[in-house]
């Protein structure tokens, strides 16, 4: 008798349990869908095109950027962004009213079939996959909705010429890696787009423009469909721009000046001396700054340089001029004499020491000394030389600085 209770208790219990995880099983599975999802990717081949060998899967596509970044030592830009694709997937079709009215599903982007759309000139390597692995958003038209976010690093030959006012373009080329433009129809939907999450602070985004072709290539007797966005970048970077025109204006204007200073003044050594050393240290950190290029020179490296050589000039005519200007004997070469005697001298601001004892003689007995100068007058005008030299350094600087700045800027 216990024998046939206990029996009863443990088949009742048995019932039970199945009841229960039967009810469980079916609280689970009770959306519709799970029911579609279940329907839908049960038998599905995520590794075939979903359309018979004849028929085309047209794939359209939209890319929007965030955002770029220039390596400028190695030539390689990098670009955020999302690039928006869209195609038709017959095995993913259902009926709405089968469903409970179910518009749309999300399946995972590992569980369909996709186009194998490869970045041809990624600096990446052996690395292909440049997309975000996101969800996917399928319609019952079997229409595949899939915006995954991107990070496109690719080559670009950069051109530093006008640096730091340069504009650089790139592109971006994208497209089917095994699959035919007769099989794979990629295609622009619409015009690429900028979208500005946050600012760049040294890059501007100005222009993006969305190019198809179609390439024969040696393996293949089909032609191969490509999207190509061409990128126009602008630098807007006021640091870059004031580090490179702020010391060459500071140096500029105290060359100019050192000309200025009285002819037996030996500050304008030191001052030449000092430009030197900042031009030096400019040169160096352009260096550092910008890659070591055999084709195009920066404008702004070849005005640094060449203001360099002016430079050195100045030392060496500050020292003539230091030297010639402290000068006691000797007589005064006839040629300076007429120079400093000439109108020219005056428009340099220069006044003759045979005009100043003229003035001196009249004012004592009132006629004019003929006489040659004294040996007191040659002191006076080897100063004068220099003055001289001096002057005509920095009217011919002046002009050459003038005409470096527009040619290089």
């Amino acid at each position: 008798m216990l024998l046939l209770f206990g029996i009863l208790i443990f088949v009742t219990g048995i019932a039970s349990h199945e009841h229960d995880h039967e009810h469980h099983h079916q609280l689970w599975n009770n959306t519709y869908q799970d029911l579609l999802r279940k329907d839908l990717i049960s038998d599905y081949d995520r590794f075939s095109r979903p359309a018979n060998l004849q028929n085309v899967t047209d794939l359209n596509a939209t890319l929007t950027i965030y955002q770029i970044d220039v390596n400028e030592k190695k030539s390689l830009v990098t670009m955020f962004g999302r690039i928006l694709f869209t195609w038709t997937d017959d095995k993913l079709k259902w009926s709405p009213d089968a469903y409970g009215g179910l518009d749309h599903i999300h399946l995972a982007a590992h569980e369909v079939w996709k186009p194998d759309i490869t970045l041809y000139n990624s600096a990446m390597g052996q690395s292909l996959d440049v997309f975000g692995p996101t969800n996917t958003i399928v319609y019952p038209a079997g229409k595949v909705l899939w915006v995954p976010p991107t990070k496109f690093l690719v080559f670009c030959d950069l051109d530093f010429t006008n640096w730091p006012f340069d504009t650089q373009k790139c592109y971006v080329k994208i497209g089917s890696w095994t699959y035919s433009a007769k099989v794979l129809n990629i295609q622009i939907e619409s015009e690429a787009k900028i979208e500005k999450l946050m600012t760049n602070p040294v890059w501007e985004i100005v222009e993006v423009k969305s190019i198809r072709h179609e390439t024969f290539y040696p393996c293949c007797p089909e032609p191969y469909a490509d999207l190509q966005y061409n990128i126009t970048a602008k630098r807007h970077s006021m640091m870059q721009k004031n580090i490179a025109f702020v010391p060459i204006t500071f140096v500029i204007v105290t060359t100019l000046v050192s000309f200025l200073f009285p002819s037996t003044a030996g500050e304008k050594i030191l001052v030449n001396s000092i430009n030197a050393v900042i031009l030096v240290l400019l040169m160096i950190y352009f260096s550092f700054m910008l890659p070591i290029s055999t084709t195009n020179i920066p404008l702004i490296v070849q005005h640094h340089y060449c203001t360099l050589y002016l430079i050195c000039i100045a030392l060496v005519i500050g020292a003539v001029v230091l030297k010639v200007s402290r000068k006691k004997n000797g007589n005064v070469p006839k040629c300076f004499k007429c120079v400093i005697d000439s109108f020219y001298a005056k428009i340099l601001g220069i006044s003759s020491p045979r005009s100043r004892k003229t003035s001196e003689q009249e004012l004592e007995d009132g006629k004019s000394d003929k006489n040659l100068l004294s040996s007191e007058e040659n002191e006076l005008y080897w100063p004068l030389v220099g003055t001289l030299v001096d002057r005509t350094a920095f009217v011919a600087y002046f002009i050459v600085f003038v005409v470096m700045m527009s040619k290089h800027f």
